[in-house]
């Protein structure tokens, strides 16, 4: 209790401790459920004695501890050490062919030790053989010596000095051999080695192989089902693939029948050009007859002959004027809608064409678009995005341009709409889609290069959003198509703001807030 009480960061030493029966510890006066008699007093010097030993006990762990991190140390030393020499010996450990070199010269060795055992044996037994002899003539020879009374003779001597040598021989060459024998020992104990992981590798192999067998069995069997399935699936395409080339020859067949009668109704469409073309100079030239007759009326009413042989009429005049009344235009001039296309070349000298349908009665841009190939399938497309949810005029004025023809012409008709065609060569009955023809070249086309078909639809998108929302008309009283009006009595000290338009080739002026 003293240790943990010893443990407090900052003791002061002016209050008092105090220890319950169960191990709670307090500090200042006792009061409320500390205020009783179980409750014992810690002095001063206690609690800094235990303070002190709590310290020491703290030191001698903190050298212990780093006694303990200096061995952790070496033996990471010596682990790091290991792993330095296991990994220089891996490196250094010899290859496929040398370990066949060893292995060959492990089982030359071994030869070698036979044939040395082999000799050595032969040598043992010369070396006994000798021995024997020696002791025989030894024998012999003490026996002569003994019964002559004379020494050994030399002979002897010679035989033994023979068998010493003989041993010797043997003896060295049992000496290589041995050397020889160890030296190869290392080399066939790691060859062993190295013959019982080939093992363990061809019984892996072997595993793998059976695995791969079975394998191969399991597709063989999938592949026979689907070669089945794929042979059944074949002739039904080859059933499909014939009966296709049956409608392609049927195809080829219609084709060239609607190729003849394309070539027919061209025929037709030259002749009755020609037809057409004949009768606009008969025209012209009945037209050219009519003024001729007319002027030669007039001279010869100005000649004073007809007024002396019939009364005085009014001659008509060939320069008359005729206007439509005004009151007619504005009270129908809601239920009429133009459409017309207008070329733009382009940078590289190709040539595009700019769809659009304008509504009569602000002259507000329905909708335009364009392309490079005008058909008529592609006029009625623009026709239907033109005139969404039976939002269509009465009528619609265009001219007899070759992309209009009775494709187009039924289409409009399907809308609820009268198709109205102008006259041949006559672009004036069609004036409020000639005239945004013209508004359109003056304000924008002028001043800019088209280079291709995207470029001229975000330069024509802005015009449109410009035409409709921004620029003013005096036959709208200075208001637009979309229906901004005119800002009336700004005031002399309003200020204006100037937002420009297509990159500031145009600008929109309003009165700033």
């Amino acid at each position: 209790m003293l240790a943990s009480v010893s443990c407090v960061a900052v003791d002061d030493y002016a209050s008092e401790s105090w220890v319950a029966v169960d191990g709670r510890y307090r500090m200042g006066a006792l009061t409320g459920a500390w205020n009783k008699p179980e409750a014992v007093y810690i002095g001063h010097t206690a609690r800094a004695r235990a303070r002190e030993r709590r310290l020491l006990e703290i030191s001698l762990r903190l050298q212990e501890l780093d006694g303990e991190d200096s061995v952790l140390a070496q033996e990471f030393e010596l682990l790091a050490a290991e792993r330095t020499q296991a990994d220089g010996e891996l490196s250094n450990a010899p290859l496929d062919d040398s370990l066949h070199a060893a292995v060959r010269k492990a089982m030359s060795a071994g030869d070698a030790v036979l044939q040395a055992r082999s000799r050595l044996g032969l040598a043992d037994a010369q070396y006994r053989a000798a021995e024997d002899e020696l002791q025989t003539e030894r024998r012999m020879l003490e026996r002569d010596a003994a019964d002559l009374q004379l020494p050994i003779a030399p002979e002897g001597l010679l035989t033994i000095a023979s068998a010493v040598d003989r041993f010797m021989e043997a003896h060295v060459q049992l000496f290589h051999a041995a050397r020889a024998w160890g030296s190869a020992w290392p080399d066939s104990f790691q060859q062993q080695e190295r013959e019982a992981e080939a093992g363990i590798a061809v019984a892996q192999r072997e595993q793998e192989l059976t695995t791969a067998n079975d394998r191969a069995e399991t597709a063989r069997s999938r592949f026979a089902v689907l070669h089945a399935s794929i042979g059944a699936k074949v002739e039904t395409l080859r059933q499909q693939l014939a009966q296709a080339d049956a409608g392609v020859k049927q195809a080829d067949v219609d084709v060239e029948d609607r190729q003849q009668r394309v070539t027919k109704t061209s025929e037709a469409r030259g002749i009755a050009d020609a037809r057409a073309t004949s009768a606009e100079q008969q025209l012209g030239e009945s037209t050219t007859a009519r003024t001729q007759a007319i002027e030669r009326l007039q001279r010869f009413a100005e000649s004073g002959l007809l007024s002396s042989a019939l009364p005085e009429l009014p001659v008509p005049e060939s320069g008359m004027s005729w206007t439509i009344d005004p009151a007619f235009l504005s009270n129908h001039r809601e239920a009429i809608a133009a459409m017309d296309f207008f070329e733009v070349p382009t940078l590289t000298f190709g040539m595009l064409y700019c769809f659009f349908v304008i509504a009569h009665d602000r002259r507000r841009v329905l909708h335009y678009n364009v392309t490079k190939h005008p058909s008529s399938a592609w006029i009625c497309h623009q026709l239907r995005e033109a005139f969404p949810y039976d939002s269509v005029p009465r009528y619609l004025i265009f001219d007899h341009g070759q992309n209009f023809n009775e494709g187009v012409v039924n289409t409009v008709k399907s809308f609820g709409v009268l198709p109205k065609r102008t006259s041949p060569h006559s672009p004036w009955q069609n004036g409020v889609a000639e005239r945004w023809v013209g508004n359109s070249r003056r304000n924008l086309l002028d001043h800019v290069i088209v280079f291709n078909e995207r470029h001229l639809k975000r330069l024509m998108s802005e015009y449109v959003r410009y035409y409709n929302d921004d620029r003013t008309h005096l036959a709208l009283e200075k208001g637009t198509p979309a229906g901004r009006r005119a800002e009336t009595n700004p005031g002399a000290d309003c200020r204006v703001t100037s937002m420009p338009r297509l990159g500031g080739l145009h600008h929109r002026y309003d009165r700033a807030a």
